[in-house]
């Protein structure tokens, strides 16, 4: 729950809430993502006035935010450490978009030439590119069928990579190539060929 409100409250800025609650029960059931997700928290309203309340200040006593009061409500505002949070849970949960057209074949690549002294960062991008499913070619070279820029861009600016990493569309493969990367791919290309 605590990890809904901060992605409510990133959403929307500053927000006004009334420490029982009632506002804030409103504002998650209006969420229909909310709603898909959490929808064992969203019970009776006691009860989500209870789960929301502890979330409130669970949040607040870990530093991700902060509650000033305003009038007979708070002004909640996320922390730095809230907002180094929600990045993290933003990479947690990040996955590449499936297109709704067809494959037209193409392949997009990613290579990077990164510095040694960047080796952890490095290692944490390769270990995010695999959670991603994305093809490692060689040490740094990495292919998907689909368009991951945003993704990419995202994952390596977050790693101070940004620099260091070129992303580009390739219509032509070495045979072996290409033979290696349809076998990896067979299940996800299925549906779009």
């Amino acid at each position: 729950m605590g990890e809904v409100i901060l992605t409510v409250g990133a959403t929307m800025g500053i927000v006004l809430v009334s420490i029982i609650a009632p506002n804030a029960i409103q504002l998650l059931n209006k969420a229909s993502w909310v709603k898909k997700t959490y929808k064992n928290y969203l019970g009776k309203d006691n009860d989500q006035k209870q789960k929301i309340i502890q979330s409130f200040y669970y949040l607040k006593r870990s530093g991700l935010i902060t509650l000033t009061p305003k009038n007979e409500n708070y002004v909640m505002e996320i922390t730095d450490k809230g907002q180094r949070k929600i990045v993290e849970m933003n990479l947690r949960t990040l996955r590449i978009e499936s297109p709704s057209k067809k494959w037209d074949g193409t392949w997009w690549m990613a290579i990077a030439d990164i510095p040694t002294e960047l080796r952890s960062q490095a290692n944490l991008l390769r270990n995010k590119f695999k959670d991603l499913n994305i093809f490692t070619l060689q040490r740094s070279v990495w292919v998907y069928p689909f368009n991951p820029k945003k993704e990419i861009a995202f994952i390596s600016a977050l790693y101070g990579l940004e620099r260091y990493i070129t992303i580009f569309k390739a219509t032509e493969l070495e045979k072996e190539d290409e033979i290696k990367l349809r076998s990896y791919y067979r299940f996800l290309l299925k549906k779009y060929i």
